[in-house]
């Protein structure tokens, strides 16, 4: 995705700065700007408002491995169908047990680019999501009735 607000010769590899519709904006060590997807408002407003988000800033991850090695993340991307503000885990095989990755550029939908290696695996110390807990608990009563305090499905 491009950014503005960057110089136009390319970028300092490691810096971050704002671009266009207030997207957070870091610059790869190709000298390319990767940049956060958020849409542009139509709408001017003069109230400063403070929002907190469990997103991670394109600046807070780097991959440290795979075909984008050095590359930041772009969050949030989109793949099968699943956006991700965070590293997703590595589900395909190949890496051991644990390992997360990010999409490094995503297209207009906020989609990942596949097919070119614009991916990475990510170090622990990028920002995990939560994971919802689900509690049960089975009274005792022999009939077989539960309190079911979670919801035990697949997201779809």
């Amino acid at each position: 995705s491009s950014c503005t607000g960057g110089s136009t010769g390319g970028c300092t590899p490691g810096t971050v700065f704002t671009g266009s519709c207030d997207n957070t904006c870091v610059c790869s060590s190709a000298g390319e700007p990767v940049c956060t997807n958020n849409p542009c408002s139509t709408t001017t407003t003069t109230t400063t408002t403070t929002t907190t988000t469990t997103a991670a800033p394109a600046s807070s991850c780097v991959t440290t491995s795979g075909p984008a090695s050095g590359q930041a993340c772009v969050f949030p991307f989109t793949w099968s169908g699943v956006t991700h503000n965070t590293c997703a885990d590595w589900i395909y095989g190949g890496q051991p047990a644990g390992t997360r990755w990010c999409s490094t550029k995503v297209d207009s939908t906020g989609a990942h680019v596949n097919g070119e290696g614009n991916y990475g695996f990510c170090p622990s110390t990028c920002p995990q999501d939560a994971t919802p807990l689900t509690l049960s608990f089975r009274n005792n009563v022999n009939n077989g009735n539960a309190i079911n305090f979670g919801i035990n499905e697949t997201p779809k």
